[in-house]
């Protein structure tokens, strides 16, 4: 796998690039380096997934996986490239997280899935459409 995770000043936004295959131990060490940024720099997070081929993760490792990654509560999440199959594993984790953040009563993310990178980073800025 292949990444490149900085923080865009300019855009107040942190960036992400993941492509290639991702091992469960590289989808763990990506999760630290996210949480590793100060809380104000992970508010808004662009992620381009479109290089990253679909996991070959069985059922309990995605589970394990989703419950075990770290909880980004109050923050927007844009995914652009997404081929259906990896939006259905994102949503889940997504759908996990969210669960995680409740019930430590903190505001969940928001995950949007975008096709180009501009529509996302206008809905990370939240301007209208």
């Amino acid at each position: 796998m292949k990444r490149d995770i900085r923080y865009n000043k300019a855009q107040d936004a942190l960036y992400a690039r993941i492509s290639g295959e991702i091992a469960p131990r590289e989808f763990q060490e990506m999760s630290q380096v996210f949480m590793s940024f100060p809380a104000g720099q992970r508010s808004r997070i662009l992620i381009d997934i479109a290089g990253l081929k679909m996991p070959k993760w069985d059922r309990e490792t995605r589970k394990r996986l989703a419950e075990s990654s770290p909880v980004l509560s109050e923050n927007k999440v844009a995914l652009i490239g997404a081929p259906p199959a990896l939006r259905i594993l994102s949503k889940v984790f997504s759908y996990i997280s969210q669960k995680k953040a409740k019930a430590k009563s903190k505001q969940p993310q928001e995950t949007m899935f975008f096709k180009t990178e501009g529509e996302a980073l206008s809905w990370l800025k939240g301007e209208k459409s």
